[in-house]
C-alpha cells in the first residue's frame, strides 16, 4: 500500500515538474500556427511575423509584427511601419498566461503622451490551454479627449473577450462597453451601454456560420440646427446557416423607439411641443433574409473579389468584368431575398414586406433580351410587395400624402392605405387586378 501511494505521489511530482514544459510547447505550437492561418489571407488580415519566441522553462518570450493587408486601405493610411507586440508568458500547469505591451507604435504612442498623460487606457492579456484553446481579453480605462473648452470625448470603459479554438475555426467573443460621450460647438452625441456577442465556426468554404449581436441601451444625437434623434433598444443581428450546399442569412436591425424632433437646439425662443415633422415610432424593425445561396460559388467569387487588385493600382472594370460567369453562377433557381420594415405610429402599425425569388437560372445576357421578350424575362421570378400605411402618418405629412394618398398602386382601406402587387408566371396583379407591363409602367410613370 504504501508502495502504490509513494508511486502516485511520485508521478503526480513527475507531472507537475513536466507540465510547464508541455504548456510551453504547446503555446508556441498554437502561436505559429494561428499565424500561418492569417497569413494564408494576408490581404484580408494582413501580414504576420513572429520575430522571436524564446521559450524557458517556466515562461516564454515573444516578439510579433503585424502590417495591414492590402485591402485595409484605411489602417495603411495611418500605419507605415509594422506594429511590434512583446508578450510575456508564464507556463502554469493547464495553461499558458501572456500580457503584451505594444512598441513601434509612434503616433499611439505620441497620442498617449500627449493627451493621456502618459496612461495607456488598453490593456491586452489572455492564456493559451493544454488544448489549445487561445483566450484574449482587451481591457479599456475611461479616457477623455479635449480639443477646446466647447469640445469633448469621453471614451467610457469596457473589455472584450476573444476565444478561438487550437484550429482556429471556431471563434466566440463577448464586450461591454459603457458609452461614449461626445460634446461640440454644433452638438453632441451619448451612446450608453454598448454590448456585442459572437459564436462563430469557419466551415470548408472559409463561411462564418454561426450568430453575431450588438445592442445600444441608448443612442442621442443632438445637433443645434437639426434638433434632436433619440434611439433606445437599439439592437442588431446577423445569423447564418448551412442547408445542405446551400448558405442562408439573416440580418435584423430592432429599435424598441426612435424619437425625432427637428426644432433647432439653437432657436432658444423655439417650442419644444411637438412639430408636424417631428417623429415618434416605436417596434421598429429592418430585416432582411437571403436563401438559396450557393457557398461554394459564394466562396469562389469572395476569394477573385478580394484578388482584385486596388483602384489606386489599376483600373478594375475588365477584371470585374471577368466576375460575370461568377455571378451568374449564383443566380440560380431557388435563390431568394425576403425584406420586412415595420413600426407602430400613434400605435398604428405601418409595414413593407418583400419577397423575390428565382424560378429559373439568370444571366446578364436576359437582362438585354428583356425589351424583346420581357414576359419570358419576368417569368423567372417570382416576387410579392405588400404596404400597409396608416392614414395617421399621411396626415402629419405632406410629401407622405402626396406619395402614397394620390399613388394609384394604393387603394383607401378602413383607415389605411394599401398596395398589393405580386408578380408570377410572368403576370403582374395590382391589388388583386391583372395588369399588362405596359400598364405597370404607366402607373409607375403616373407617380
Amino acid at each position: 500500500m504504501n508502495k502504490v501511494f509513494f508511486l502516485i505521489i511520485a508521478l503526480l511530482l513527475v507531472a507537475a515538474l513536466l507540465l510547464p514544459n508541455i504548456i510551453g510547447r504547446v503555446a508556441q505550437s498554437s502561436t505559429y500556427r494561428l499565424a500561418e492561418q492569417l497569413n494564408a489571407n494576408r490581404d484580408e488580415f494582413g501580414d504576420v511575423s513572429i520575430e522571436r519566441y524564446a521559450r524557458g522553462y517556466a515562461s516564454s518570450e515573444t516578439i510579433v509584427t503585424w502590417m495591414p493587408g492590402s485591402k485595409q486601405i484605411a489602417l495603411s493610411a495611418f500605419i507605415e511601419q509594422p506594429i511590434r507586440l512583446v508578450c510575456q508568458g508564464s507556463h502554469g500547469f493547464w495553461s499558458y498566461s501572456y500580457q503584451c505591451t505594444g512598441q513601434n507604435v509612434e503616433a499611439y504612442r505620441k497620442f498617449v503622451t500627449t493627451e493621456l498623460n502618459g496612461v495607456d487606457p488598453i490593456s491586452i492579456s489572455g492564456d493559451i490551454s493544454v488544448f489549445g484553446e487561445i483566450r484574449l481579453s482587451l481591457d479599456l480605462k475611461e479616457f477623455q479627449l479635449q480639443n477646446s473648452s466647447s469640445e469633448r470625448i469621453t471614451v467610457k470603459a469596457g473589455d472584450l473577450d476573444f476565444t478561438t479554438n487550437k484550429d482556429a475555426e471556431e471563434f466566440y467573443f463577448s464586450g461591454e462597453f459603457d458609452g461614449l460621450d461626445a460634446e461640440g460647438e454644433d452638438g453632441s452625441l451619448a451612446i450608453q451601454i454598448l454590448k456585442i456577442d459572437g459564436n462563430l465556426r469557419l466551415n470548408q468554404f472559409d463561411i462564418g456560420i454561426g450568430s453575431a449581436a450588438a445592442s445600444v441601451e441608448r443612442l442621442t444625437l443632438r445637433s443645434n440646427q437639426d434638433g434632436v434623434l433619440q434611439l433606445n433598444g437599439l439592437y442588431l443581428e446577423g445569423d447564418s446557416k448551412e442547408q445542405g450546399t446551400d448558405l442562408e442569412m439573416l440580418y435584423r436591425l430592432t429599435v424598441e423607439q426612435l424619437r425625432q424632433s427637428e426644432t433647432p437646439l439653437a432657436n432658444k425662443g423655439a417650442q419644444q411641443s411637438s412639430k408636424p415633422n417631428d417623429l415618434d415610432l416605436s417596434k421598429l424593425l429592418m430585416e432582411i433574409r437571403f436563401a438559396g445561396v450557393n457557398m461554394a460559388q459564394l466562396s469562389s467569387l469572395n476569394q477573385k473579389w478580394m484578388a482584385l487588385p486596388s483602384e489606386s493600382e489599376s483600373d478594375n472594370k475588365a477584371s470585374m468584368l471577368a466576375l460575370i460567369p461568377e455571378i451568374e453562377d449564383l443566380l440560380k433557381s431557388g435563390l431568394s431575398i425576403d425584406s420586412r420594415l415595420a413600426a407602430d405610429y400613434q400605435s398604428k402599425p405601418m409595414s413593407a414586406d418583400f419577397n423575390l425569388a428565382l424560378v429559373g437560372d439568370l444571366t446578364f445576357g436576359d437582362f438585354l433580351l428583356m425589351k424583346i421578350n420581357p414576359k419570358t424575362f419576368f417569368a423567372k421570378f417570382k416576387a410579392r410587395m405588400k404596404t400597409l400605411v396608416p392614414q395617421a402618418v399621411l396626415d402629419v405629412n405632406a410629401k407622405a400624402m402626396e406619395s402614397v394618398g394620390n399613388n394609384p398602386l394604393y387603394v383607401k382601406s378602413g383607415s389605411n392605405y394599401e398596395s398589393h402587387i405580386e408578380l408570377l408566371d410572368g403576370e403582374i396583379m395590382i391589388n388583386g387586378e391583372a395588369v399588362t407591363l405596359e400598364k405597370m409602367m404607366s402607373l409607375l410613370n403616373e407617380r
